[in-house]
């Protein structure tokens, strides 16, 4: 699967036919092709969850914008709390190699490259891992279709994806219910190296906006900690003229482009 928390914000949906011999890949490049607006600009409220129920909470803002490869820059700003006020995470995308992705901590005043060995680890305490943050290329995995099913009354597809080895990814395969209609996955289930469950991914309140299928809530479990994260998308807009100095160093390191 590519990236789990990029593709549910910027996948959209158009209108197709498609036989019943669909396989896997092909499922994979419909949603690769389809439009998914040249930017989006949203404030997200972000939920860490413990096992015993206590919520942390976090205010985000998110750029994205689609660069000269046709890949997706994304630059991540925390607003609150204080502990991570200004904490910035850049991932630039690429079609011919892994995301390359850079975090700036604030208290320590300085920016960090992320690198194959930080992939399978936390992003600042939450359930995503930094492969999970970085838009990855179709190719980095092989698709299997392995059912249809409807789930809570949407007609899916199941494929299953297993990463390559070059490709970083810290899951031994993906289970992902995509959705006929939407073009969207609307839930995932994550396996590690030991080919056990380890997250499920939910998308919740999926709305159209500007023409886009836009999940409104997302939730990703982890079931092995019992410790979860959950996304409230609070404004959206696709389209805006964002600059390209959003997606730098300076920008990263400074919060001005």
């Amino acid at each position: 699967m590519k990236s789990y928390i990029t593709a549910l914000f910027f996948i959209t949906m158009a209108v197709v036919q498609i036989t019943a011999q669909t396989n896997g890949r092909e499922i994979m490049e419909l949603i690769k092709e389809q439009d998914r607006g040249t930017s989006t600009h949203a404030l997200v409220s972000m939920d860490l969850i413990d096992k015993r129920g206590n919520i942390s909470t976090r205010i985000l803002e998110l750029y994205s914008k689609e660069n000269n490869e046709k890949k997706f820059n994304t630059m991540i700003v925390f607003h609150r709390p204080s502990s991570v006020k200004n904490t910035r995470f850049l991932s630039i995308g690429h079609n011919d190699k892994v995301p390359e992705q850079w975090i700036y901590m604030p208290a320590l005043k300085r920016m960090k490259r992320i690198t194959t060995s930080d992939a399978d680890q936390s992003f600042l305490g939450t359930d995503f891992t930094y492969t999970d943050m970085g838009a990855m290329s179709i190719d980095s995995a092989t698709y299997s279709l392995i059912r249809e099913e409807s789930l809570n009354g949407i007609q899916c597809w199941i494929v299953e994806s297993i990463p390559m080895e070059y490709s970083g990814s810290d899951y031994s395969k993906t289970i992902s219910w995509i959705s006929k209609e939407m073009l969207l996955p609307v839930y995932i289930e994550m396996y590690d190296r030991q080919g056990k469950l380890v997250k499920k991914l939910t998308t919740e309140n999926i709305e159209m906006i500007q023409g886009h299928w836009t999940p409104i809530v997302t939730k990703m479990e982890n079931v092995q900690t019992g410790h979860s994260t959950v996304l409230k998308m609070d404004k959206i807009v696709y389209n805006e003229n964002l600059p390209d100095g959003i997606f730098t160093s300076r920008f990263l390191q400074t919060g001005r482009p």
